[in-house]
């Protein structure tokens, strides 16, 4: 059944609780998996991030999965060709193309929305927790996008 109670069926997006390992669809990730390795369903582009005022050369590496009118969009971060950061937008159909002041006014229900997915998968569904293989949580951004994301520690 999916967290937000329709009763629908449970998805093929799953994340494994004991490795962080993301599936979806014909295809998974986890923070082991190599640059050179990653499915074709990713789009990869060259970038940089600011850590401590200095730039690190990195890579962007994007996909998008439907299934069942949900809309799972997953970014990875590779640093030196490793990745270091997994993240997960969930976006269900009450809340897409949601008009503007009816999208900030969702943020804390997309933030529910997002803890109670990573719940369901026998997660802490927190903004941050240390597990065996990195660190999981629920974030948003500056511009009230939520998302799951996983670290590398």
């Amino acid at each position: 059944m999916w967290p937000d109670g329709l009763g629908r069926a449970s998805p093929s997006v799953v994340m494994d609780a004991a490795t962080g390992r993301l599936a979806c669809g014909g295809w998974s990730v986890s923070l082991h998996s190599p640059l050179d390795d990653l499915p074709a369903v990713f789009e990869r582009r060259d970038g940089v991030v600011y850590r401590d005022g200095v730039q690190w050369p990195c890579v962007f590496a994007t996909a998008v999965h439907w299934e069942q009118e949900t809309q799972f969009d997953v970014g990875l971060l590779y640093e030196k060709a490793k990745l270091v950061r997994v993240s997960l937008g969930i976006e269900p159909p009450q809340f897409r193309d949601l008009p503007g002041d009816a999208f900030y006014e969702s943020a804390d229900a997309r933030y529910d929305f997002h803890k109670a997915w990573l719940q369901g998968m026998g997660l802490p569904g927190s903004a941050y927790a240390r597990v065996a293989w990195g660190v999981v949580g629920v974030g948003r951004d500056k511009s009230e996008n939520v998302f799951i994301y996983l670290n590398a520690i």
